[in-house]
C-alpha cells in the first residue's frame, strides 16, 4: 500500500508540475517579440514545450522517487555499519572518493551529451516542419530525395549523440559495479583477517579496541551489502537524471528570457479616436545588421487611404510592422496623434489597428469563431451582419471597377 501510494503521489506531483510549467512556457512564448519567431525558432519552441518539459519532469520523478529514498537507505546502512566498527568501515570505503570523482565527471559529460542530443532533436523537428509545410515546393521541384538525405543525416547525427549518451551511462554503471565489488572485497579481506587471527590491528593500525566477533562481522557485511544496492539503483538512473537536468536548462532559457517589446513604465492613453499617423525619420535593421529602412518620412492624415508599393524586399511589410510594434524602430519614431507608439500600452495600441495579413489563416475551430477572431465577445448576429456588409461592399466595389 505504501509503494502504491508513493508511486501515485509522485506521479501526481510530476503531472501537475508539468501542466503548470507548460502553461507558463506557453504564456512566456506568446509574450515574446516577433523577431523571436522570425529566426526559425518555432519548431525549437514546440520541441521544448513538449519533449523537453517531459524529460525535465522525468528527472523530477526520478529525484522524488529514487534519488531521495535510496540515499536515505544508504545513510541508515552506513550508520549501522559504523556502529559495529567505524574504522573498518573507513578501510572498506577507501575507494569511495575515487568513485565519487568518477561519477561527478561522468555526470558532467552526460549533461553536455544530453543537451547536444536535444539540440539535434530540435533540428530534426525543424527539418520535418519545414519539409511538410513546404511539401508543394518540394514536390514541384522533385526534391524528395534531397529532403530524405537531409532528414537521414540529421537522424544519424542524433543517433551518434544517443550512442555517446549510452556509452557514458554504461561506463557509469560499470564503474559503480566495479567500485562496489572493490568495497565489498576490502571489507571481506580486512574483516576476515581480524576475525581469523583474533587481531584488532591491520598493518600496525588499530582498527578495534578488541577482536571482532563472527556475529558482528556478519552483521557488518549485511549492512555494507545494504549500501551497495541503493548505490547500484542510483547509478542506473543517473543518465535519466542528467537528461532531466539538461532539459531543465533548456526550459528555463525560455522562462528566463525577456521580450524586447514591452509596455513603457508610464504609458500614455490615446484619447483622440481620429489620430494622424506620422513616420518621422524612421530607420530600421534586423538582428543581422543589414539596414532595411533609412530616414523614412511619411505623414498620413486620418481618413486618407495610402498604398505603399514597390519591388519585393524593399521594406513595405517591415514599415507597416513598425506601427503595431511587431518590431521597434532603430532610430526615429512612429507617432499617432503626436504620441510615440512606444509610449502607448502595447495591447491598447494593437486594439486600435485592424490587420489583414498577406497569408490567409484558419484556426482549427468553427467558421464562426474564425470570422470573429480578435473579437470573441461578438455575437453570431453581429458576425453575420458584418460579413454581409463586407460582402456587399466587395460586390459594389467590383462592379464599380468594371464600369
Amino acid at each position: 500500500a505504501m509503494l502504491v501510494g508513493q508511486l501515485v503521489l509522485v506521479e501526481r506531483l510530476t503531472q501537475l508540475a508539468m501542466l503548470d510549467l507548460r502553461n507558463r512556457m506557453f504564456r512566456k512564448t506568446l509574450q515574446r517579440e516577433m523577431a523571436h519567431f522570425g529566426d526559425g525558432h518555432s519548431s525549437h519552441l514546440m520541441h521544448r514545450i513538449s519533449s523537453d518539459v517531459t524529460c525535465a519532469f522525468n528527472g523530477v520523478n526520478v529525484l522524488c522517487g529514487r534519488m531521495v529514498l535510496e540515499p536515505l537507505k544508504m545513510v541508515v546502512c552506513l550508520i549501522g555499519a559504523a556502529y559495529f566498527c567505524w574504522r573498518l568501515l573507513l578501510v572498506s570505503l577507501l575507494v569511495a572518493p575515487l568513485a565519487a570523482y568518477i561519477m561527478v565527471r561522468l555526470s558532467k559529460s552526460l549533461r553536455k551529451a544530453n543537451k547536444r542530443a536535444m539540440e539535434e532533436m530540435s533540428s530534426l523537428y525543424t527539418l520535418l516542419t519545414e519539409t511538410l509545410t513546404n511539401i508543394q515546393t518540394v514536390k514541384a521541384f522533385g526534391m524528395e530525395r534531397h529532403e530524405r538525405r537531409r532528414y537521414h543525416q540529421s537522424g544519424k547525427n542524433y543517433f551518434l549523440r544517443a550512442m555517446r549518451i549510452m556509452f557514458f551511462i554504461a561506463l557509469g554503471r560499470g564503474s559503480g559495479e566495479f567500485m562496489g565489488m572493490t568495497i565489498i572485497c576490502l571489507a571481506i579481506m580486512s574483516g576476515s583477517y581480524l576475525v581469523l587471527h583474533h587481531e584488532a590491528k591491520i598493518f600496525g593500525i588499530s582498527i578495534m579496541g578488541q577482536p571482532l566477533e563472527y556475529s558482528s562481522l556478519l552483521a557488518f557485511f549485511a549492512l555494507l551489502a545494504g549500501v551497495s544496492d541503493p548505490a547500484r539503483k542510483m547509478s542506473e538512473v543517473m543518465g535519466q537524471m542528467q537528461r532531466g537536468v539538461a532539459a531543465a536548462d533548456r526550459v528555463f532559457e525560455i522562462l528566463d528570457g525577456e521580450s524586447k517589446i514591452i509596455d513603457p513604465p508610464h504609458p500614455i492613453a490615446l484619447k483622440n479616436l481620429r489620430p494622424e499617423l506620422v513616420f518621422d525619420r524612421v530607420s530600421f535593421q534586423y538582428s543581422t545588421g543589414q539596414p532595411v529602412l533609412h530616414d523614412v518620412e511619411l505623414r498620413v492624415p486620418f481618413g486618407q487611404a495610402v498604398a505603399i508599393v514597390g519591388p519585393n524586399g524593399c521594406g513595405k511589410t517591415t514599415l507597416l510592422n513598425l506601427l503595431p510594434r511587431f518590431y521597434d524602430v532603430s532610430s526615429g519614431s512612429v507617432r499617432l496623434d503626436g504620441i510615440d507608439v512606444r509610449d502607448l500600452r502595447v495591447k491598447e495600441l494593437r486594439r486600435t489597428i485592424g490587420l489583414v495579413a498577406q497569408q490567409a489563416t484558419l484556426f482549427d475551430d468553427t467558421v464562426l469563431n474564425n470570422i470573429r477572431y480578435g473579437s470573441p465577445g461578438a455575437t453570431q448576429a453581429e458576425v453575420v451582419a458584418a460579413s454581409e456588409k463586407a460582402y456587399a461592399h466587395r460586390f459594389i466595389t467590383e462592379r464599380l471597377d468594371k464600369g
